[in-house]
């Protein structure tokens, strides 16, 4: 039981650790347009 927890708990860190490592990439092309009422502020 204990092997069986430490695996899940293993893979879990790995996936999360992944997970933050390539949420940049996805954020990469988002591209910010201000016009109209906020150009001049």
């Amino acid at each position: 039981m204990v092997r069986y927890r430490t695996k899940i708990s293993t893979a879990l860190v790995t996936f999360s650790l992944l997970a933050t490592s390539f949420a940049p990439l996805s954020y990469a092309d988002t591209t910010i347009d201000i016009s109209g009422n906020g150009s001049g502020s």
